[in-house]
């Protein structure tokens, strides 16, 4: 005769109940912490790709805020809260369009040479560049020109010894010029320079199996005290 002992297998069945109920709320867990470690090392994959004039501004920016997983919305999304780096575009690359009546101000090699560590010095953008003006280039788009250099007059002993002599009134020295320094435009190509899907996908891929094996021990350890 063939006996089988049962006594613990109402206890295993609601063990089993609670294992399954915890799923969805540990796999929430593991989606926002997860997201919460690929904030922290995003800023160092963008620091290696882009010159920023603010460092800390992608940690600022990302945000998961409204868009974390619950149990009964397994999905979790990072995100750009001011809106105004392009990510995307960094990302994958595409088409910069100007917003509203501005325009793309594309700087040329001049300013691009001035640029510091912190990007183009404040002076030195379009709408604080000293002794400029802008109008419209052959090809329609607004261009951007400094005047640099000044007119020098004659000497005043040159025009002395010309008054004496009766001879023509001396020319001085033109060394103004004009320098472009911007070319504005509508819209302007942006190519794919920081790999953040990339990296924001092997980051969720590494850290999610851990978080999740983490809450669950923690949901069933407490399950099982109550």
């Amino acid at each position: 005769m063939v006996t089988f002992r049962i006594d613990g297998l109402d206890r295993l069945l609601r063990n089993l109940g609670e294992f399954e109920r915890q799923i969805p709320f540990a796999m929430a867990q593991a989606l926002n912490r997860s997201a919460d470690q690929a904030r922290e090392e995003l800023p160092a994959v963008w620091a290696q790709h882009i010159t920023a004039r603010n460092p800390n501004f992608l940690k600022s920016a990302m945000t998961t805020k409204g868009e974390r997983a619950t149990k009964s919305r397994l999905r979790v999304v990072l995100y750009d809260r001011f809106g105004t780096a392009n990510l995307n575009l960094h990302d994958k690359g595409g088409t910069a369009r100007a917003r509203g009546a501005f325009a793309i101000a594309t700087r040329t090699s001049g300013i691009t040479a001035r640029r510091g560590q912190k990007g183009v010095p404040k002076g030195l953008r379009p709408r604080n560049l000293a002794n400029a003006f802008a109008k419209t280039g052959k090809s329609g788009d607004l261009v951007i020109y400094q005047r640099s250099g000044k007119y020098q007059k004659a000497t005043k002993t040159a025009r002395n010894k010309a008054e004496r002599t009766g001879g023509p009134r001396p020319k001085g020295t033109d060394n103004r010029h004009l320098r472009l320094e911007y070319v504005t435009k509508p819209t302007n190509p942006v190519r794919a320079d920081v790999p953040l899907s990339r990296e924001f996908y092997q980051i969720m891929r590494r850290e999610a199996p851990k978080q999740f094996a983490i809450a669950m021990r923690s949901a069933m350890k407490n399950s099982f005290r109550k």
